[in-house]
């Protein structure tokens, strides 16, 4: 028969550990939320390796009196809570009492803590859960508390960790969203004993302006609401419906000053963002819900990063109805923000104006870019096909003296000359050799919905859609050139901002991003400064290739350089192609039939995989017919 063991504390305190110390971000969440519950207004968190190595929170609140000290590092032992009436109605971050036991029971702690009512602060050391050393030290009001050698007594838990780096953009969103859910608690913020960021405690849209890059900051607006009964209410920041983002990184819900993750309202306001915003394309908000105590279940996980309503579909209809009107009230602000541009419009905040401003003077290659869009979608009829494919065509050499990063998005089609054409047709002519697919022996059918160009040879047709064919050729010669270290230098150098998660993943990028030809810095703070880019890249966008790495890189994504520059070169070989439904006349057919024949390689698919070209016999017409079986 088996026996019944009665777990000693140190064995369940490892148990317990197991749910509430994930990894070290739930140290610094845990830390932090004691120092929020003591009533700090003043939070300092210091991690290194990752917090791996080391966790340090320093706060000044009101600190804990000597007789409790080891008190605190008992299981289910807490001051926010006394009885069961108190689950009802939890006001405080935490209360299951299971946090500091189950941190010290896997690592290294030292404390030190003291009361206004105290001379000395109290000092306490544990090793594994079990105390090594205390007595008094000095210190000001408030708790100083160290944790070390995270998972030191369980080896099997430390091989479970990501890498310093990734445990530190961790770290970086736990702390973003207590700085969101605590927006009048100053936080500072290091890692590896550099400041990553600050916030003064001055109020939620000043911890925005101080977590999030400018130009993100400046798309949100103000929404405030309560229910008619005035026990619920919805307050914070929404982005305007004219921004949007691929991913849900920037969606912040917290409930009561909370920080949660909760489906019902991330939907709800979701969706009333419907119809504003492109397809697999999301809202960015940071919105504290205000509700009573007893209608919401927090006592759901340890990591109390769940929560429960008491009625979920009265919480999504007013979340719902919220975010329907401010859409609404933006969408209309913003049309007559549009329709005249000299009369202040009281829907956006003053350092939103001004921000705006700034930027519309810094930028002026956004203003290039629209053109860069303008001049691509030009009619066929407008320009030579060969010189289209020619433009892409960049010199395999570091260009002398460098070129402007406004100049290179305002390089066109419409500047393709003479030059450009020879350089491509000797290019294309000196390289390849393979036998003809269309030579002077097929006759051209002509177009097919303007889509398809129809082809007859050798007792078959080729259907062939234009604008995938064309897209495949341009892919393929800007692919040659991928980590061949040719690069363009800037004459201006191009800096860009990210957010804090965003910067840890690029940060380990920037080796990979070095090796094929980005001459790419930190330049302090959340920018990065570009001074030389690959040729294949030169003439692009750089800051949508760099906002699509970094959407690329949220989530913990593994992305490679090379990944990178392929997907924005598939976009661009997809934007400047020929369209669906441009009309060709006959010339311009067999122009592209040439290019197909000097093509490296037949391009049977799109770079998306979509076919390009398709091949159907005489006899598999005939077929259709019944005019054989």
């Amino acid at each position: 028969m088996k026996v019944i063991n009665l777990l000693t504390p140190n064995v369940f305190n490892l148990i317990s550990a197991g749910e509430v110390v994930e990894r070290p971000a739930s140290v610094v969440k845990e830390l932090v939320e004691n120092s929020i519950d003591a009533g700090a207004t003043r939070i300092k968190i210091e991690i290194f390796g990752g917090g791996i190595e080391k966790i340090k929170v320093t706060d000044n609140g009101e600190g804990i009196s000597p007789e409790f000290v080891k008190t605190a590092f008992m299981q289910h032992a807490t001051s926010k809570i006394k009885n069961a009436d108190d689950l009802e109605a939890i006001t405080t971050l935490g209360f299951r009492g299971e946090a500091l036991p189950s941190i010290a029971s896997v690592s290294m702690v030292e404390l030190r803590t003291k009361t206004a009512e105290n001379d000395f602060g109290s000092l306490l050391c544990l090793k594994g859960g079990v105390v090594t050393e205390e007595g008094v030290c000095g210190l000001n009001v408030g708790t100083e508390i160290t944790v070390s050698n995270l998972f030191f007594n369980t080896p099997a838990r430390v091989k479970f960790l990501k890498k310093p780096k990734t445990e530190e953009t961790a770290v970086t969103k736990m702390v973003v969203d207590h700085v969101f859910s605590n927006p009048y608690v100053a936080f500072e913020y290091f890692a590896e004993g550099k400041l990553i960021f600050k916030a003064k405690g001055e109020g939620l849209l000043e911890a925005i302006n101080s977590v999030y890059p400018r130009d993100i900051a400046v798309n949100f607006a103000r929404i405030e609401n309560t229910n008619s009964t005035g026990i619920f209410g919805i307050s914070g920041y929404m982005s305007l419906p004219t921004y949007q983002r691929p991913n849900r990184s920037y969606q912040i819900v917290m409930i009561n000053g909370r920080p949660v993750e909760n489906k019902t309202v991330v939907t709800a306001i979701e969706k009333a963002y419907e119809g504003k915003l492109m397809t697999r394309s999301y809202p960015m908000f940071v919105v504290n819900l205000t509700l009573p105590y007893d209608f919401v279940d927090v006592n759901v996980h340890p990591a109390k990063t769940e929560v429960r309503f008491a009625d979920a579909g009265h919480v999504y209809g007013f979340v719902y109805k919220s975010a329907v009107e401010f859409v609404n009230e933006a969408s209309l602000r913003i049309s007559e923000k549009v329709s005249d541009d000299d009369e202040e419009n009281p829907f956006f905040t003053e350092s939103a104006i001004s921000e705006k401003a700034e930027k519309e003077e810094t930028t002026e290659y956004s203003s290039k870019a629209s053109e860069e869009d303008r001049q691509a979608s030009r009619p066929l009829s407008e320009f030579n096909l060969s010189a289209i494919l020619g433009r892409n065509s960049y010199p395999k050499k570091v260009a002398e003296g460098g070129i402007s990063y406004n100049d290179r998005l305002s390089n066109r089609a419409e500047n393709i000359d003479s030059d450009a054409q020879t350089d491509y047709e000797s290019f294309t002519s000196a390289k390849y050799s393979q036998p003809e697919l269309f030579g002077a022996d097929v006759v051209v059918l002509g177009q097919l919905f303007a889509t398809y160009v129809l082809v007859e040879k050798d007792d078959s047709v080729y259907v062939i859609d234009q604008h995938a064919v064309h897209e495949r050729m341009i892919y393929d010669r800007l692919m040659k050139n991928v980590g061949e270290n040719y690069v363009q230098n800037l004459l201006i150098p191009f800096v860009f901002s990210v957010n804090f998660e965003e910067k840890a993943a690029l940060d380990e990028l920037l080796p990979e991003l070095t090796e094929i030809g980005f001459e790419i810095e930190d330049f302090g703070g959340q920018s990065f400064k570009v001074s030389a880019v690959p040729v294949t890249l030169a003439g692009m966008d750089l800051d949508a290739f760099f906002r699509s790495v970094c959407e690329d890189l949220s989530g913990f994504k593994k992305v490679s350089a090379k990944d990178a520059i392929r997907k924005k070169l598939v976009q661009h070989a997809c934007k400047t192609a020929i369209k669906g439904g441009d009309s060709l006349n006959d010339a311009q057919i067999r122009d592209l039939l040439s290019q197909i024949n000097l093509a490296e390689k037949v391009p049977l698919q799109c770079p998306h995989g979509r076919p390009a070209i398709v091949k159907i016999s005489h006899k598999e017409v005939d077929k259709m017919f019944k005019r054989i079986v």
